[in-house]
């Protein structure tokens, strides 16, 4: 006799389908996770392309004494206090800062203007790049030395100062490190990591630490001394009082004295 199979599912066809929901959905979290992780990389990758200068053909650039011509066309008062060549928007520029405050951008490529603004300089003291100075070694030559300097490194920018009378290419990396070179020269005059300047800063804040605490020695020296001063004071009044004591029980006795003769004077008469 045959039986008939009752309606539903069996135990085993439900534990199979649980089983096979699982692995779907592993399968979909590791997709998504794998396209958002290719996400951030493509991300990570553009910002880098972004912060990175474009150093293969500095050569091309317009030349250092060209922008500065530039900057002060009609500004016979002030002086270029430094340049930088960064990038912005995708593409080269340069960003001179004059005296008198005023930042002006140009195209590195084409030496076009772009934007003029002012910045506050009353928290600076700038010095001025002598309007000798035609570009020395070039921007070229002293990425090359910087690169040799700190090797593997990845330039973010390039600015062009002055420092106690002697032009400076400052090479800046994307780490925070940087490489001083003599623009004139192209003798390394500083070179600078993430590392030693973190050290720097703690140096310093060790040495403000130890002159604070000897300066709180010193006022509790100080204050220790004076306080002596004065119990010294007080103990040099002490005997004065004494005395006055002395000549106060004096009187006191010499006027009882005169009082006993007058009461001896009245029995008499």
């Amino acid at each position: 006799m045959k039986t008939n199979r009752q309606s539903g599912f069996s135990a085993i066809e439900i534990v199979i389908g649980v089983i096979v929901v699982i692995i779907i959905g592993l399968l979909g979290w590791k997709f998504f996770s794998s396209m958002q992780s290719d996400s951030q990389k493509n991300d990570l990758a553009q910002t880098s392309k972004a912060i990175e200068l474009d150093t293969t053909n500095l050569a091309g650039l317009v030349d250092l004494a060209t922008i500065k011509e530039s900057a002060l066309d009609g500004k016979d008062a002030a002086t270029v206090t430094g340049i930088e060549l960064k990038t912005q928007d995708g593409k080269l520029v340069y960003s001179a800062t004059l005296s008198d405050g005023t930042v002006i951008t140009f195209d590195a490529t084409s030496g076009e203007k772009i934007a003029t603004e002012s910045e506050d300089k009353s928290d600076r003291a700038l010095e001025s790049i002598p309007a000798t100075f035609k570009g020395g070694i070039g921007l070229a030559k002293a990425v090359e030395v910087a690169k040799s300097t700190m090797p593997g490194k990845i330039i973010n920018k390039i600015e062009i100062e002055s420092d106690d009378g002697i032009v400076l290419y400052s090479i800046r990396f994307t780490d925070e490190a940087r490489v001083d070179i003599n623009a004139e020269t192209g003798a390394v005059v500083r070179a600078k990591t993430p590392s030693s300047s973190k050290k720097s800063s703690e140096s310093k804040s060790s040495d403000d630490r130890n002159s604070t605490s000897d300066q709180s020695k010193d006022d509790d020296s100080s204050t220790s001394s004076g306080s002596g001063k004065t119990d010294d004071s007080s103990s040099a009044e002490a005997p004065k009082s004494t005395d006055d004591d002395s000549q106060s029980k004096s009187g006191s006795g010499s006027g009882s004295k005169t009082d006993d003769d007058s009461e001896d004077e009245e029995d008499l008469r």
